[in-house]
């Protein structure tokens, strides 16, 4: 029993002497500052890529939506983008889009469809005193008339156009316009279109 408790003592010492010569191992943690630069760093770069993106960005400094009346298709709705091109010199930029109900019977069915037309026009200011604003302006569009049968397709068409705009402002973000368009048509010559639109001004201009 005593040789036991002698070899137990032995083992027990040469365990202790082990470890008192093994390093002891630490872990160094992570310094919170590089890891706060590193996020910070990341976070600018972003927000610099964002900041980029919106400034390359151009929104549309009005927009407009009204009704027309053609004496040759009938009634339509439209709806415009409207850029300054040279504030100080009062020219702006105009992309409309008309769309041109119509109503055909195929195979028995009625067929309701909207005939889109594309314009792009150049207006310049002649008038205005705060409250009355009046323009001047032409462009060319191109509108797709769809076919009696759907299954004949569509067809397209050039236009040409001259437009004197009377502008009515009604507070610091609407506005109420009366666009006079004389468009030409080939084989057709000249014709008058009234239109009537409210304006809405994100930038409150």
């Amino acid at each position: 029993m005593k040789k036991a408790v002698s070899i137990l003592a032995l083992i027990l010492l040469l365990c202790a002497a082990c470890l008192a010569q093994s390093p002891a191992t630490t872990t160094t943690p992570a310094s919170p500052t590089a890891a706060t630069t590193v996020t910070t760093a990341s976070a600018t770069a972003a927000a610099a890529a964002t900041t980029v993106a919106v400034e390359n960005l151009q929104l549309p400094t009005y927009l407009a939506a009204g009704a027309a009346y053609d004496q040759a298709v009938g009634s339509n709705f439209f709806f415009s983008a409207i850029v300054p091109v040279a504030n100080q010199s009062g020219v702006y930029e105009a992309t409309t889009t008309d769309l041109f109900p119509s109503k055909t019977v195929y195979n028995g069915k009625t067929v309701y469809s909207l005939s889109p037309a594309i314009r792009q026009s150049i207006h310049k200011q002649l008038y205005n005193d705060q409250k009355n604003v009046l323009l001047v302006g032409g462009g060319v569009g191109v509108a797709f008339a769809q076919a009696t049968a759907p299954a004949t397709g569509s067809s397209a068409g050039v236009t040409g156009e001259v437009t004197v705009t009377y502008v009515r402002q009604l507070s610091t973000h609407f506005a109420f316009m009366v666009p006079t368009r004389a468009v030409y048509l080939p084989n057709v010559g000249w014709y008058p279109i009234v239109q009537a639109a409210f304006v809405f001004k994100p930038g409150g201009n």
